[in-house]
């Protein structure tokens, strides 16, 4: 059916491809229509590849494939699934702040401005890491103590890799002589700022907290690694630079280096893309004329989604509402171990007394605040949609089985005769 549609076109073997949506570009992206049957199975694969939130799983898919309420099943798998549950922070139950940062003069470059800091991750663990003021792309380093030395060599690594940047934003911990004499020997100006100075730092603190938030979803699913494991950080930098900005399809990794990163998730097939070697150099200057577009149509929609995420006013707290007894509910507690789980659970809801939760735990009952609490969801809530032909021939058997409500009108009428009873009744009384 949907390949009679506009915007979709089937080639010779039957295969049905949606050509409506644009990348950051302006080109039409090749999305292939998964068929009912597999949505399920190929968006909970690619979830437990990566362990993205919903809004982060449906922008890596949306690069190859589409199916309607493409987003709804991300959410449900996202939400569902048993690593992410536990190890979300406290955080996941809020809505992060947009970017604070101002645009300035000459900005508008990759790795040009550099906020520099030291993330701890428990038990002496610390993390040297580098974020771009403008594209947010964000490097680290492992670094065994927060000596002058050790930070000059890990932002030495991390700068070999990236490139070494103009101007560097840190708090005083980075203020020591010899930082300062191997920054101006490199041609590096500093700043420094106040550690919580909203403007200046924010944003590299809430990379910060992306950054932790995926170290525990990784620890966990890949059996207890370590956290110093070079596959754990390699999948934690990837996810952290490949998650979308706001709504412009645009990701940090996008911007840093003209391309995403693609992993088996993120596979297209679009066969549009044909490799051949420039006969003359007239040849060679399309292909940079068309670099430069590209890069001139990146830079317009990420400073506009950029201007709009500052005057973006968002609620902080989410509650869950309407829980009644019986039903499954994690509850945030103060973890040992920044690394570790950050909800125990799933308990049984034993009663609702305004804004907190009883429940039921192997030590007895417990109070909490409602919001310290959320849904436990299970792989069996996740229902992927049917096709239209077997809903259309189902629909009898489920009408019988649902109670149909009456029209408005009729029960208006009912409504009026009780009103009519009522008052009889208290008359005679």
């Amino acid at each position: 059916a949907l390949a009679k549609g506009n915007g979709f076109i089937k080639d010779d073997d039957g295969v049905v491809f949606r050509v409506q949506r644009f990348n950051a570009l302006g080109s039409i992206v090749k999305q292939l229509v998964l068929p009912a049957d597999v949505r399920k199975e190929m968006v909970m694969q690619a979830h437990a590849d990566c362990h993205a939130n919903s809004r982060q799983l449906k922008f890596l898919l949306s690069d190859w494939c589409w199916f309607p309420k493409m987003g709804n099943l991300c959410r449900s798998v996202s939400q569902a699934c048993g690593v992410c549950q536990v190890t979300a922070s406290k955080q996941g139950r809020e809505l992060a702040p947009y970017g604070t940062r101002r645009p300035v003069e000459g900005m508008a470059a990759t790795w040009q401005r550099v906020g520099v800091d030291v993330l701890h991750v428990g038990s002496g663990g610390k993390l040297l890491t580098c974020t771009c003021w403008y594209t947010a792309y964000c490097d680290f380093q492992i670094i065994p103590d927060t000596k002058a030395e050790s930070f000059v060599r890990g932002m030495t690594l991390v700068f070999m890799r990236c490139g070494f940047p103009r101007v560097c934003y840190s708090d005083g911990e980075f203020s020591s002589r010899l930082v300062q004499s191997w920054a101006e020997s490199v041609g590096i100006s500093w700043k420094i700022h106040p550690s919580n100075h909203p403007e200046a730092g924010g944003y590299y603190e809430r990379r910060h907290r992306i950054i932790l938030e995926a170290l525990r979803k990784f620890i966990l699913s890949d059996g207890g690694s370590e956290w110093h494991d070079e596959l754990v950080l390699e999948q934690v930098k990837w996810l952290v630079n490949h998650g979308e900005i706001g709504q412009s399809g645009i990701c940090p990794a996008l911007l840093f280096y003209g391309r995403t990163l693609p992993v088996p998730c993120m596979k297209g097939a679009d066969d549009s893309l044909v490799l051949s070697r420039p006969s003359s150099v007239f040849d060679l200057m399309k292909v940079a004329d068309a670099v430069d577009g590209n890069r001139r149509k990146l830079l317009g929609v990420f400073v506009k989604e950029w201007l709009f995420q500052r005057e973006r006013s968002l609620p902080v707290i989410k509650y869950e509402s309407n829980l009644k007894p019986g039903e499954m509910v994690y509850v945030f507690t103060e973890r040992a171990h920044k690394l570790s789980p950050t909800f125990r659970g799933p308990f049984p809801v034993l009663a609702t007394r305004g804004r907190h939760v009883m429940v039921t735990t192997p030590n007895g009952v417990e109070t909490h605040w409602l919001g310290n609490c959320k849904r436990h969801r299970s792989d069996e809530d996740v229902v992927a949609d049917a096709p239209r032909s077997e809903s259309s021939g189902s629909s009898g058997s489920t009408n019988q089985q649902l109670q149909i409500r009456a029209p408005k009108r009729a029960r208006a009428e009912s409504w009026t005769t009780e009103a009519a009873d009522r008052a009889k009744k208290s008359a005679r009384m």
